[in-house]
Parts: structure tokens; C-alpha cells; sequence
């Protein structure tokens, strides 16, 4: 069974890319949801014509658990980003020719990281509330050149480091 990925060359850059935006959308939308939803609940449960008192406290509570459940899911959906990412390298098979080239297109692609790592970062440090309530996520937006540098070493290794082994 090939998966598709049998006549796949390998592409570091396009793999890099895609995680690459799919990180930085996430890590603006979700804390961008959290600074939205905060006002939203606080509105609900100020007034008490609009909620009973056992819906505040199902309010009330969901808030409460909202920070960690934002973070939870934007560290799990870094670290499946992550791993499928490697298992996409290790199925395809590559020649050694395209290194060089990967290379050179890799570090055109670091050039723009360093833009998109900005931006994120400068976005985040707007609301104040998310550096305290998601440590994760500031963390994650402090350190996503880093974080893109790991991403792009690890699909590297994995892509041209590999033996060919299972009857390749």
C-alpha cells in the first residue's frame, strides 16, 4: 500500500510552508477566539436578565477551563502537525540531487519565517490578557523561528537521512 505518496519526490519546502501557515493561523486565531469570547461570557453573566443562575454557572465555568482548553489544542495540534509531517517524509521516497536544491529554496523560505515569527509575535503582544492566560501560546508565538528551524532540520533528516529499507 503506497498511500499516494509512492511517486511523491521530496519537497521540504512545500512541507515546511504548509505547517508553517497552518501555525501561524492558528496561533492567531486561537487566542484571537479567546480575547473575542472573554467579553461575550463576562456580558452573559453580568446581567441577569439574560441567563438563569444555572446557566451562569455552566458559563461561568466553561470560561474558566477556556485558557487551558485553547492551549491544550494549540499544543496538540502543533505536535500532530508536527509528527504528520515526518511521517510524510519518511514515506516518500527522494533522490539525493534535490537536497541542494531544498536547501536553498529552504533558506528563502527562513527569510520569510522571520517575517511571519514577527508577526505573530507583535500581533499577540496587542492583547494584553494573553500572555497571562495563554502561556502556551506566547510561547509558542515567541518562539516560532525557532520552533520553523526545528521543523525544517527534522523534515530534512527524516527525508534524506533515511536508509531505503521495506523493498524500496
Amino acid at each position: 500500500m503506497n498511500f499516494g505518496f509512492k511517486n511523491k519526490k521530496g519537497n521540504v519546502v512545500m512541507d515546511s510552508s504548509y505547517i508553517w501557515v497552518i501555525l501561524l493561523v492558528v496561533v492567531i486565531a486561537l487566542p484571537t477566539l479567546y480575547v473575542t469570547l472573554v467579553p461575550i461570557f463576562e456580558s452573559f453573566t453580568g446581567d441577569d436578565s439574560v441567563l438563569g443562575d444555572t446557566a451562569k454557572e455552566g458559563v461561568t465555568k466553561f470560561e474558566t477551563q477556556l485558557p487551558y482548553i485553547i492551549d491544550t489544542m494549540l499544543a496538540i495540534l502543533l505536535g500532530a502537525a508536527f509528527l504528520s509531517v515526518i511521517i510524510a517524509s519518511f514515506l516518500l521516497d527522494t533522490h539525493p540531487i534535490f537536497l541542494v536544491v531544498s536547501m536553498i529554496l529552504f533558506f528563502c523560505l527562513l527569510y520569510a519565517g522571520v517575517y511571519l515569527s514577527n508577526f505573530a509575535e507583535d500581533y499577540l503582544a496587542g492583547f494584553d490578557i494573553v500572555a497571562q492566560d495563554l502561556p502556551i501560546a506566547s510561547f509558542i508565538a515567541n518562539n516560532l523561528f525557532i520552533i520553523l528551524i526545528m521543523l525544517g532540520v527534522t523534515i530534512f533528516l527524516v527525508l534524506f537521512g533515511k536508509n531505503k529499507v521495506f523493498g524500496q
